[in-house]
């Protein structure tokens, strides 16, 4: 089984109940469970949260719902929440993808071209942005100040590089074999070592929206009524 998961905790930073945030006249979650349902691509669709009113929305679209313990919704329980939906998931899974209801601009086949490459020996395909810039401009803010990132160890390239690509987190879509393997160290263990990427662009490779506080939210606002609709 092909499996569409959403995370959605109620305690995110920056901006209260941001999956509940209405832009033309729906919440964030409704506008993303109505238009994944609608590309017909999944053979089942779970949400993860603590949330009841979150759940209850998600119940009425005919998403499997998995109550998340309070203990599992801080950030750095992230991947603990991940392994505790897909503990939850019950038949044969083939692959799990989680895709961010905050980052709504997702191209319209998005989740075909997805599944179309996972191949045999692919451990996940995800969503990527180009990185304009070089490793070694990195640096760590304290107090007023910028001191070096020593975790971040790379070659002395002061130019700007052509090759760097951040994966972005929008969409992230891996089989169950590699989620079982979990032997990364990587921010998400679970993508394993073969990963394919796509950029997802939406009218502009620079038009980004990551909805995390209120001006983001307006941001978003602004670009359905001026670009999209």
């Amino acid at each position: 089984m092909n499996i569409f998961l959403i995370l959605a905790k109620s305690n995110s930073l920056g901006l209260a109940d941001k999956h509940l945030q209405i832009v033309n006249n729906e919440t964030l979650l409704e506008r993303e469970l109505r238009d994944v349902l609608s590309k017909n691509c999944f053979d089942q669709y779970y949400i993860s949260s603590d949330s009841i009113k979150i759940l209850d929305i998600a119940k009425r679209f005919n998403f499997k719902c998995i109550k998340r313990p309070e203990s599992l919704t801080s950030n750095d329980e992230y991947l603990n929440s991940v392994k505790h939906a897909i503990n939850n998931i019950k038949g044969s899974i083939s692959t799990i993808t989680i895709s961010q209801v905050v980052q709504p601009l997702k191209s319209k086949n998005i989740y075909k071209k997805i599944l179309g490459k996972h191949k045999k020996n692919v451990d996940s395909v995800v969503t990527a942005t180009k990185f304009n810039s070089s490793p070694n401009w990195i640096y760590k803010k304290k107090g007023k100040s910028l001191i070096n990132a020593k975790s971040v160890k790379y070659e002395n390239i002061i130019s700007r590089e052509n090759d760097l690509y951040e994966i972005d987190n929008k969409i992230v879509s891996f089989t169950y074999a590699s989620f079982i393997k979990w032997k990364s160290i990587t921010p998400w263990p679970y993508l394993g070592e073969k990963i394919i990427f796509i950029e997802d662009v939406v009218l502009n490779p620079n038009l980004r929206v990551d909805i995390n506080s209120k001006e983001d939210l307006d941001w978003f606002r602004i670009v359905k009524e001026k670009l999209i609709d």
